[in-house]
């Protein structure tokens, strides 16, 4: 079964496992305080997560010690995000579990405090220092169309471009594990087959993400962010496609994660007039408002969902 493994922390790691749609956005802010009871599918071996409150992201988080924290995914999108937040005392050890042979995602934080990545089995120093006893946001893109993937850490790429550890095809489930007796806090745990706007960085302001421009042109670069690549990262597009709608009732191909606004006028010298937002699996609009209209034109504005979990 295909997995993806992300040592985060001593022995803290994270998996993935593949089949159907889903999202994952835990804060257990509504879990009461105290051994953790889990209604969203969350289950554990080991000791007994706690939820508390004196160390929070938001209201509570969850405290992990000697302890796997497992959630089963299903998914068959080719891209991947994951977004969570960490606190943790300082490692005073490299002492890492059995990678499964089968993981995508490998990295780790040594007892320099900082990032080790695994790409084709091959352990890098990102010579990234993770800061302690503070909360700190990782964010993992995956990409299964290049088999590459991506990590920030506040904001900042610490890696891009990186290949999976093995050639696992897809992802299945989520798991941390901290087999030390000291505490680390998790909170925030965001899972998406969707982009969304909050958990991607942007590491040159111009509004195309990072891991948009590594996959299609390998770095990050003002010269690349042009106009024509903002509106097809927008779309949902490769570079160089453009965005189209065709036949009657209008038809487009319509991407993941993206909203679609349509707007329609009887005379081109007249302002469009809004006629609705579509999200999700529909992909054309049949106007049964202007039937008796002699002509009308279309138009159809795409954005990115920025919905916030």
């Amino acid at each position: 079964m295909p997995l993806i493994i992300l040592f985060l922390i001593i022995k803290i790691f994270i998996s993935f496992d593949s089949q159907a749609s889903v999202l994952i956005n835990e804060d257990f802010d509504n879990t009461p305080v105290g051994l953790f009871q889990s209604s969203s599918n969350w289950t554990f071996i080991g000791n007994t997560p706690m939820v508390q409150s004196n160390i929070a992201k938001n209201i509570n988080s969850i405290d992990l010690n000697d302890s796997y924290l497992i959630n089963n995914l299903n998914s068959t999108q080719n891209m991947f995000w994951c977004s969570f937040w960490l606190n943790s005392n300082k490692i005073t050890t490299n002492n890492l579990i059995n990678i499964n042979e089968s993981s995508s995602v490998v990295f780790y934080i040594n007892e320099s405090q900082q990032i080790m990545a695994f790409s084709n089995n091959i352990p890098i120093n990102t010579e990234f220092t993770i800061s302690t006893n503070t909360w700190s946001r990782f964010d993992i893109f995956c990409d299964y169309e290049e088999m590459k993937w991506n990590l920030g850490i506040n904001g900042t790429n610490i890696l891009s471009g990186y290949s999976f550890y093995s050639n696992s095809p897809g992802v299945s489930s989520f798991l941390i594990s901290n087999n030390s007796d000291h505490s680390i806090y998790l909170d925030n745990i965001l899972l998406s087959e969707n982009e969304l706007i909050s958990i991607v960085s942007d590491f040159d302001n111009d509004l195309i993400p990072d891991w948009w421009e590594y996959k299609y042109f390998g770095n990050i670069t003002n010269a690349l962010s042009t106009e024509e690549n903002l509106h097809a990262y927008i779309a949902g597009l490769v570079p160089g496609e453009k965005f189209e709608i065709y036949n009657y009732p209008i038809e487009w191909v319509n991407k993941p994660g993206r909203y679609y606004t349509v707007y329609a006028t009887s005379n081109l010298l007249n302002e469009f007039i809004f006629q609705t937002n579509l999200y999700g699996e529909i992909n054309s609009f049949n106007d049964l408002m202007n039937v008796n209209v002699d002509s009308m034109f279309y138009k159809v504005e795409v954005n990115i969902n920025q919905d916030e979990l």
